[in-house]
């Protein structure tokens, strides 16, 4: 059957629905796009399923109907809720660590933290029946939280006050209380499926709406230490534990957020969060008594494209922050050390005033580095929220022989300015970059806010099933050496001053200084 012999009068939607469904390859859709629009609209229909009768509720074929309505009507199907879209449009296979379906416990040594990534089996439809109660029967009543964070995050009025009965909370009588049970079932999932017992437990949900949590915020152990130190107990033999999950509540297409992690060696990681997804992070360390100030790992929910090109301006957005502190027999999270999946970070191994990462890249120190002479030759075009000019080599040979010593034949220069959201990818951003060519970067950022912190490239490692960024400091004027089979790593970081200054000082800052931005800019030498 063609859609040329199907007409208005003769043809049956449901069969026609029954066809699309057995192969809806994208051609079919195309050539059944010639029928009559009220046909088209009938086939539709076939669609959606009344689930509850006596009701308006239905459901619709979350893949079918987006698709038909595009193809067709040229209408793009808002999300009805961020996680049925995101499933919808899943791409295959285990995805990355700390998300579901990854099978793996996955493992990384943070910096004498231990960093697991993992979602454990029933992780995903708790968060999704937290976000559900939270969305439809909650009396949102909420209050700031602790400092430094007054301005940053909010927190449900019952964590506060968990003497009140639940019903105060909730529009619906239930005896039950959806934040306490999904926290319990948090807390299950670790000793279940980790194999790890969380005593002397402490929870804190945070509701981050909008782009408002734009603050990094400690997190303390106060209860543990307090009863390591009154117990008396072997701190040894313990191991202080967090359980900390990132949940969607209804973020904007497109955009990302998530929980900055400072590591000792002076990177930062921003370990991402994507509309529809949850994301699970479990850290064990050693007890240090009388307990640190700050904890090896900074917490921020800046919300930002990952490619400037979908939206302008602020995203848009609410997520959760759930966490569970506690503490563990060190031999149990040993276990759970030795029979995880490890994951290396790339980590750089200093030589002199060098830094080698294990992708090849190279950072060194370049003391007396002659300025870069602004004479344009021309504006190439991009479409990564990048200004790109190139520059002239005969007025910058100085610059050219001592960023890349030797044969500089057929050398191009450019200077490149992140300006807008999202971290750009820096070799879609010149145009007819060889693929086997030698790269150069100067860093010429600077952090305009007084801050000598600044992190103007990002290595993407979600490209390569890491969940992380790995935000690298620079130096002014330090050259970075960027060889061909890590250019799918490099990318610009956002001027958004939260992820450039110094989480130490983060809570001095007053709210007015969170407008502020840093100047991303580089001059990349290309040499085929």
């Amino acid at each position: 059957m063609h859609s040329d012999d199907i007409t208005a009068t003769t043809a049956d939607p449901r069969e026609i629905a029954e066809r699309l469904r057995k192969g809806a390859e994208t051609g079919l859709v195309e050539e059944l796009g010639k029928l009559p629009d009220d046909l088209k609209v009938s086939v539709v229909q076939q669609f959606f399923r009344h689930v509850e009768q006596g009701t308006h509720t239905t459901e619709y074929d979350a893949r079918m109907v987006p698709m038909l309505l595009s193809e067709w009507f040229g209408i793009e199907l808002p999300p009805t809720g961020p996680r049925a879209a995101a499933a919808a449009d899943a791409p295959a296979g285990p995805g990355l660590p700390g998300r579901a379906p990854h099978p793996d416990v996955c493992h990384v040594d943070f910096g004498g933290t231990d960093l697991f990534f993992h979602m454990s089996t029933g992780g995903e439809q708790a968060a999704g029946e937290l976000v559900e109660a939270i969305t439809t029967d909650t009396v949102l009543s909420v209050a700031r939280t602790s400092p430094p964070c007054e301005m940053a995050e909010v927190v449900p009025l019952w964590l506060q006050d968990r003497g009140r009965p639940a019903a105060d909370y909730y529009l619906s009588e239930r005896t039950d209380h959806p934040v306490a049970a999904y926290f319990d079932r948090v807390t299950d999932g670790v000793r279940t499926e980790l194999g790890v017992e969380m005593t002397e437990r402490s929870t804190e949900m945070a509701i981050v709406a909008n782009a408002d949590a734009l603050r990094f915020h400690r997190d303390r152990l106060v209860n543990q230490y307090a009863r390591l130190a009154e117990t008396g107990a072997d701190t040894g033999s313990y191991r202080l534990v967090q359980q900390l999950s990132l949940i969607d509540w209804d973020m904007q297409p497109g955009t990302v957020s998530g929980t900055v992690v400072d590591h000792p060696g002076g990177d930062r990681f921003l370990l991402p969060l994507g509309p529809g997804e949850v994301t699970g992070f479990f850290f064990t360390e050693p007890v240090r008594p009388p307990g640190p100030m700050m904890m090896p790992y900074h917490c921020a929910l800046p919300v930002f494209d990952r490619s400037a090109g979908f939206t302008v301006g602020p995203a848009r957005g609410k997520r959760l922050s759930a966490l569970v502190r506690g503490l563990a027999p060190a031999a149990q999270t040993a276990r759970l050390r030795e029979r995880s999946v490890g994951l290396s970070l790339d980590a750089p191994a200093e030589a002199g005033a060098a830094r080698t990462y294990a992708s090849g890249i190279e950072i060194r120190a370049a003391d007396g580095l002659p300025a870069t002479r602004p004479v344009p030759t021309a504006l190439p075009a991009n479409d990564e929220g990048l200004s790109v000019v190139e520059l002239s080599t005969e007025h910058n040979a100085d610059l050219l022989r001592a960023v890349a010593p030797g044969s500089a034949a057929g050398a191009r220069l450019y200077r490149v300015e992140k300006h807008g959201d999202g971290f750009s990818n820096l070799a879609r951003a010149i145009p007819g970059l060889p693929a086997g060519a030698r790269l150069f970067l100067v860093s010429r950022a600077r952090n305009e806010t007084g801050s000598r912190t600044v992190y103007p490239l990002t290595l993407d490692h979600t490209v390569r099933n890491r969940p992380w960024l790995q935000l690298l400091p620079l130096p002014q004027d330090a050259v970075v050496t960027v060889p061909p089979g890590a250019f799918d790593l490099v990318h610009l970081t956002p001027p958004d001053e939260l992820l450039h200054r110094s989480a130490l000082l983060d809570s001095f800052h007053p709210a007015t200084s969170l407008g502020k931005r840093v100047r991303i800019a580089l001059d990349l030498v290309v040499i085929p």
